[in-house]
């Protein structure tokens, strides 16, 4: 049976990884070739502190379901390999994407003219470009759609293991995260705006996050739910549903609510025209709530991807809880950004938005 314990132990082979590492080098060039000739909009970004804006094709959708159509095309055609041989060669993967990682890293360290380990870790370029890829918007791709493929992998050994069959478990927390992948490219053009994007350096510490972190990291509930055959009762079922709805509707509309802020202050919020703090600060909608309640929502589908899980071990929650953890550690570094930036309106809405992420709580 696959445990924790067995994966923690795994120790590939030279071949193993350079088998890996061959397919992952030729996932990454696929994805790159893709961005140039599958068709998407075009879109201006937000504007830079220079003043400048880039321009952004949007394909990330047709991207993935071309991927995803590949996908199933070997599964039930081509069968040029198994669907399970993410999962059976996870070391091997995991040690390659630590690799092109840690190169890309230096790459950019040294395209950058770095000096530094800060500027190594934190990068030294803001929007870098190789081979007329934009770095930051390419790496959440592999960072995504290889999320996905991993998932679909994790269902895939499952069904192996449990003899054809899949349980409600697993069904619900991979549904759930690709869910969550095709539901962040159709809005991609929203990536485009976010903090990451426009205003933090492209080094190793965002690169390793893409690469290493995002479908790793991300998918650790399933290690526990792919030979596992418990069942989840109706109630429980029906209360995992609703929180991954409720999650999922406080994360998308305060994210498209801030995003369309940004681009038209004066556009209606739930049929009413936005209030601000000096026009600039947002506290209409789900911005009435709290001061960070995208947070909200992404705490909240976080728990949702591991409560399938059920009654399991701490680590089967660990993105639950690392993501309560980081997204505390960036609320109050945001805050303390946002006090440099808007000094007395910030406390002004402080005033009239007491509460930090959690409505009434925290």
């Amino acid at each position: 049976m696959l445990t924790f314990d067995k994966i923690s132990a795994l120790k590939p082979s030279v071949e193993d990884v350079l088998q890996a590492a061959s397919q992952y080098a030729g996932f990454l060039v696929i994805l790159a070739a893709l961005c140039f000739v599958v068709p998407g909009r075009k879109h201006l970004g937000t504007p830079l502190k220079d003043g400048s804006r880039l321009t952004y094709s949007l394909n990330g959708f047709n991207t993935l379901l071309t991927i995803l159509a590949f996908w199933f095309a070997n599964v039930y055609h081509l069968h040029w390999f198994s669907a399970s041989f993410i999962v059976e060669n996870f070391a091997g993967f995991f040690v390659s994407a630590n690799l092109w990682a840690l190169l890309l890293s230096v790459v950019l360290f040294i395209k950058g003219a770095g000096s530094s380990v800060k500027s190594f870790v934190v990068g030294t370029e803001l929007n870098p470009r190789l081979l007329g890829l934009d770095m930051k918007m390419y790496a959440l791709r592999p960072a995504m759609m290889g999320w996905v493929l991993l998932n679909l992998s994790f269902l895939a050994k499952h069904q192996q293991l449990n003899h054809g069959a899949v349980e409600l478990p697993i069904l619900l927390a991979v549904g759930f995260q690709i869910f969550y992948v095709l539901d962040y490219f159709w809005f991609e053009e929203f990536m485009t705006s976010t903090w990451d994007i426009v205003a933090e350096h492209f080094g190793y510490m965002l690169i390793f996050g893409d690469y290493v972190f995002i479908p790793f990291a991300f998918t650790v509930a399933n290690w526990y739910l792919v030979d596992s055959t418990h069942q989840l009762s109706l109630p429980y079922t029906l209360l995992t549903i609703a929180v991954y709805v409720f999650g999922y509707v406080v994360f998308r509309i305060s994210n498209y609510q801030k995003h369309m802020f940004k681009h038209d202050p004066k556009r209606p919020i739930w049929g009413k025209a936005p209030q601000t703090v000096g026009g600039k600060l947002l506290v209409s909608g789900f911005w009435g709530w709290a001061r960070h309640t995208n947070y909200l929502g992404d705490l909240t589908l976080g728990l949702a991807w591991c409560m399938p899980c059920g009654y399991a071990p701490v680590w089967a929650y660990f993105y639950f809880i690392y993501l309560t953890i980081l997204l505390v550690q960036r609320e109050t570094r945001d805050e303390r950004r946002c006090r440099e930036k808007y000094k007395e309106l910030w406390t002004a809405y402080c005033k009239k938005v007491p509460y930090r992420i959690v409505p009434g709580v925290y």
